[in-house]
C-alpha cells in the first residue's frame, strides 16, 4: 500500500514523458520494463493512439486518439498520402482543417500532429504534467515528438533500436505516415535532440555514418528483469527435450527462413528434435508453407504473451536467433528476446548480424555463425543438442553475462544518470519539474 509520505515523495520526483506513437505493440514490452523500473523519476506514457497489446497504467497514459478502429487503420495512410500530395502542390498547410468533421476528426488530428507537429490539446495536457524530459522510443517517434519538446521547452531524448538506424531513405520514403516524417525532420533532429541512445554499438556506428553527431550518441544496452527471465525452478537443460526455440516478428531480418533450412539437417541427425517458433508477421504463411514442404516438425505458436515466451524458454534446450540484413537495409539493434533467452539460462546459436555479438560471446555463451550460413547454423545447433554438458556450461555462462551486463536495474540506473545530465545541459538543473 502506498502511504501519504510515499505519494508525496513520488510527486517530488522529476517526470519523464515517454513518447511512442502507438501505445503499445506486443513486441515492445521491453519499453514498459525499462520505464517501470525507474526509481528516481516518475513516468507518464504519451502517444497518438492506444493499441493495447501491452498493458499500461491508464492513470499514467495520455493519447491523442482514444478510439482506433479497423477502418481507421485502413484510412489513415490514405489521408496522410493525400496530405503529402497537397503539400507538394502548395495546397493546405494543415490538412486537418479541411478534414475536421464528424468521423474523420481523429484522423485529422493525427495528421495535423504527426505531419505538421500541431496539437494544442496534446501540448496543453502535457504542459499540465510539467515533464522534465521527453523520451521518444524509436527515431520515427523522435521525429513526431520533436515539436512537442520545442513547445514544452524541455530536452528530447531519442532511443534508436534498429530499423530507423539502418533502413534506406528509399525505404523510409515509402512509409507515408512515419518514415517520410522522419526524413523531413531528420536534420532538425540532428541539431535539436539533446541525447541519442542506441541499444548497440553497431547502431551507433550506423548513425555516425549517416551524419548524426557522435558527441550526442550514447550506447546503452537494454536490460531485462532477471527475476522473471531465470532458469530457477525449471528442469536442467540436460533433462529437457531437444527443442530449439525462436521468438520474434516474422519479418525478413529475423532470418527464420534460414533456421527452417538448418532444421532439416538437424532433424535428419536428431530425429526427435523440434523447433518452436513464437511470433507473428507478414511472413507467417510463407514460413508455414516452407516448413511443410521441408517436412519439418515445427510448432508455430503465433503471437505469444510474455508469460508464454518465458514458459517456452523453460522447456527449450537451445535458443536460435539467425538474423540477417534485410533487402531494405533493415538490421537488428540487439534483439531483446535474445537477451531474455540468455537470462533464462539458454545457450544461444545466433548470426553475427548487427549488434548480436555484443551480447553473445562465441564459444562461451553460445555460438555465432555468418548470416545466411545454413550449414554452420545446423552444425552448431547439432553440437549443442548432442552435448548436454556443453549446453549446461554455455547456458550458465549466458545467465551470468546477463546478470552482470544486461540487468534492467543497473541499465536503468545509467539511464536516469543520462536524464540528469541532459536536464543539466539544457539549463533545467535546480528547477522543480
Amino acid at each position: 500500500m502506498t502511504t501519504h509520505a510515499d505519494s508525496a515523495e513520488l510527486a517530488e520526483r522529476p517526470l519523464v514523458a515517454v513518447y511512442r506513437g502507438a501505445l503499445m505493440h506486443y513486441n515492445e514490452v521491453y519499453v514498459r520494463t525499462e520505464v517501470e523500473s525507474l526509481s528516481r523519476y516518475r513516468s507518464f506514457y504519451v502517444g497518438v493512439r492506444r493499441v493495447g497489446e501491452v498493458q499500461l497504467p491508464p492513470e499514467r497514459t495520455l493519447t491523442l486518439r482514444e478510439q482506433y478502429t479497423p477502418i481507421d487503420r485502413l484510412l489513415d495512410p490514405i489521408v496522410t498520402r493525400i496530405g503529402w500530395r497537397m503539400e507538394a502542390t502548395g495546397g493546405l498547410t494543415t490538412l486537418g482543417h479541411s478534414l475536421a468533421l464528424g468521423s474523420v476528426v481523429g484522423r485529422a488530428s493525427q495528421y495535423a500532429f504527426q505531419v505538421h507537429g500541431v496539437s494544442p490539446t496534446l501540448v496543453r495536457k502535457l504542459r499540465a504534467l510539467e515533464p522534465a524530459v521527453l523520451h521518444a522510443y524509436t527515431g520515427v517517434s523522435g521525429a513526431h515528438a520533436l515539436p512537442l519538446a520545442r513547445r514544452l521547452h524541455i530536452p528530447l531524448v531519442v532511443t534508436f533500436n534498429g530499423y530507423d538506424s539502418t533502413a534506406t531513405d528509399e525505404e523510409m520514403q515509402q512509409d507515408v505516415q512515419y518514415g517520410r516524417v522522419f526524413l523531413h525532420r531528420r536534420d532538425a533532429m540532428k541539431r535539436e535532440v539533446q541525447l541519442i541512445i542506441t541499444v548497440s554499438d553497431f547502431l551507433r556506428r550506423k548513425l555516425v555514418e549517416r551524419g548524426w553527431p557522435p558527441e550526442k550518441i550514447t550506447v546503452l544496452h537494454s536490460g531485462i528483469d532477471t527475476d522473471l527471465f531465470t532458469p530457477k525452478g525449471a528442469a536442467p537443460l540436460a533433462a529437457r527435450a531437444p527443442i530449439v526455440f525462436f521468438a520474434g516478428r516474422l519479418i525478413e531480418k529475423k532470418g527464420a527462413a534460414y533456421l527452417l533450412l538448418a532444421m532439416r539437417e538437424v532433424q535428419n541427425r536428431i530425429p526427435n528434435a523440434e523447433l518452436v517458433i513464437a511470433g507473428a508477421g507478414p511472413l507467417m504463411a510463407a514460413l508455414q508453407n516452407q516448413a511443410s514442404e521441408l517436412g519439418l516438425r515445427v510448432h508455430f505458436i503465433g503471437r505469444a504473451t510474455p508469460e508464454a515466451i518465458r514458459a517456452c524458454m523453460t522447456q527449450a534446450q537451445v535458443y536460435c536467433m539467425p538474423s540477417v540484413t534485410a533487402s531494405t537495409g533493415d538490421s537488428e539493434g540487439l534483439p531483446n528476446a535474445l537477451i531474455e533467452a540468455m537470462g533464462a539460462g539458454l545457450p544461444v546459436v545466433a548470426s553475427t548480424s548487427a549488434g548480436i555479438p555484443e551480447a553473445v560471446i562465441d564459444g562461451n555463451t553460445g555460438f555465432l555463425v555468418p548470416e545466411r550460413d545454413v550449414a554452420a547454423l545446423a552444425a552448431r545447433l547439432i553440437a549443442l543438442l548432442q552435448d548436454a554438458s556443453l549446453c549446461e556450461k554455455m547456458g550458465a555462462a549466458s545467465r551470468q553475462r546477463i546478470l552482470t551486463q544486461f540487468n534492467v536495474r543497473t541499465q536503468v540506473a545509467q539511464l536516469e544518470d543520462l536524464y540528469d545530465n541532459v536536464r543539466h545541459g539544457y539549463g533545467t538543473a535546480g528547477r522543480r519539474r
